[in-house]
């Protein structure tokens, strides 16, 4: 039996294991999770479906489906294992890590910050640590004082501005 899956899911977020079981037919296929190896106990939802929960992480056990709660308080890693219905067929263990979301602490503007003439000038943005896990959908980028330059375009990483109102002095933005 051949079991397929996510194997990082960031919390707030759902997957789902498929299992494959050749040439067993007429059985019933179980997802079941793990702790070290040691099987997880069994509750059962308002609509009636089996589940295993452990540390903000659940597996539903006939459908394969796996949610991760929003909130947990660390990142976890369990185990799971597929099984036929009448348990004589099962799965190698297969890891699952529930991560945490890990925000940026910064976020920093790279680019020329003296501007001496009139022209365009780009800019990107880096944060503060690569090891964050959240998802940055979008960056939008504006401009405090509008009578010196103006966005000439931008992006999620980079924005291109066009200075006109240097005079002869330097201009700091």
């Amino acid at each position: 039996m051949f079991l397929t899956g996510p194997s990082e899911i960031i919390e707030g977020n759902s997957g789902k294991y498929v299992a494959t079981a050749f040439p067993i037919t007429g059985q019933k296929i179980l997802y079941k999770l793990y702790n070290n190896e040691t099987l997880i106990s069994t509750s059962t939802d308002a609509n009636n479906k089996v589940y295993r929960k452990y540390g903000g992480v659940s597996l539903y056990e006939e459908s394969g489906d796996i949610i991760v709660d929003s909130g947990i308080s660390s990142d976890v890693t369990l185990q799971v294992r597929a099984w036929t219905e009448d348990g004589n067929t099962f799965s190698d263990f297969v890891s699952i890590t529930a991560k945490k979301i890990t925000y940026p602490s910064s976020i920093s503007i790279n680019g020329n910050t003296n501007i001496s003439s009139n022209g365009q000038y780009s800019y990107t943005k880096s944060f503060s640590t690569n090891n964050f896990t959240a998802d940055v959908l979008s960056v939008s980028w504006s401009l405090a004082q509008t009578n010196a330059a103006t966005l000439v375009s931008s992006d999620n990483d980079s924005v291109t501005l066009n200075v006109t109102g240097v005079s002869s002095t330097s201009t700091t933005i």
